[in-house]
């Protein structure tokens, strides 16, 4: 594909993860992130397909590196998508810490997982106060995760 636009490779990964054509999100993406180095979104969406994929690895590199790159609110995502390589991989406390790093509070998504990798760390302290701040951030996302762990 001959793509030559940032904007463009955006739009066209959007386009294959929506449609679950990892495979091809996956080789577009490594395209994105050739030509675009240092550019976060790039090493994120290849993260994301690389994850789609199987390629845990893989993910995890890029996950890394476009955390590295990334500020804001784009820490989070960033972190979610590491995370996830973490878990998948069995790498739990290195996973964890990611997540611990982020100074930002309120994000359901970062404290779902968090709740999930110090349960399978057996840390029901920390998983015990992740669900308190989930509870703060939406009630009724808290009480479907703690069924859910509850029935697992």
């Amino acid at each position: 594909m001959a793509i030559e636009k940032k904007d463009a490779f955006i739009k066209q990964m959007a386009i294959f993860l929506g449609n679950r054509q990892y495979e091809d999100a996956y080789g577009l993406g490594r395209e994105f992130a050739a030509k675009f180095p240092a550019d976060m979104v790039s090493h994120y969406l290849l993260a994301k397909a690389a994850f789609w994929t199987g390629k845990y690895e893989e993910a995890l590199a890029e996950g890394r590196k476009a955390f590295n790159l990334a500020s804001g609110p784009d820490i989070n995502a960033c972190a979610v998508i590491t995370a996830s390589a973490y878990y998948s991989l069995g790498r739990y406390p290195e996973g964890y810490e990611l997540l611990s790093s982020i100074k930002t509070k309120g994000d359901e998504d970062l404290e779902k997982l968090k709740f999930i990798f110090a349960m399978v760390m057996g840390r029901e302290k920390e998983a015990v106060e992740c669900l308190d701040d989930l509870f703060r951030i939406n009630r009724k996302a808290a009480e479907k995760l703690l069924e859910k762990a509850l029935l697992e």
